[in-house]
């Protein structure tokens, strides 16, 4: 007699993890805003943060795809959150190509909280000795 096996469908096991939560205790840990509650989810099946601080993201796409923005939104989000008072935040701008007005898009906090990138401080047309 030949024995048969049930296996949940993927439906199920989704309707199940969902109905029954994770069954593991759930450890506190730090998520980085992105700014869009479905992208968080997407990225942490969380709404209020996507990317797990400690970790690099490297957010790849065409050209005019939306990665800066992205970036800018995630640093904005991130320099009004109070969870993150503590924390530096950086925008390098490696290309120098980023038009954006960081104050008219996210306000003055944001950009009191952004630090630029020490070679973006200096006057680009005085010679470096």
């Amino acid at each position: 007699m030949k024995r048969t096996i049930y296996r949940a469908s993927l439906v199920e096991q989704v309707v199940s993890h969902a109905e029954n939560g994770n069954p593991e205790p759930e450890v506190t840990r730090l998520f980085v805003p992105t700014g869009s509650a479905l992208l968080n989810l997407a990225l942490s099946d969380r709404a209020n943060g996507g990317f797990l601080t400690g970790k690099i993201v490297n957010v790849i796409g065409d050209s005019s795809s939306g990665k800066t923005f992205l970036c800018l939104t995630t640093l904005a989000e991130t320099a009004h959150n109070p969870a993150f008072d503590d924390y530096l935040l950086v925008y390098d701008d490696a290309e120098a190509a980023s038009e954006f007005n960081i104050e008219k898009l996210f306000g003055s906090k944001t950009v009191r909280r952004i630090m630029p990138r020490p070679s973006t401080q200096r006057n680009p047309a005085t010679p470096t000795p």
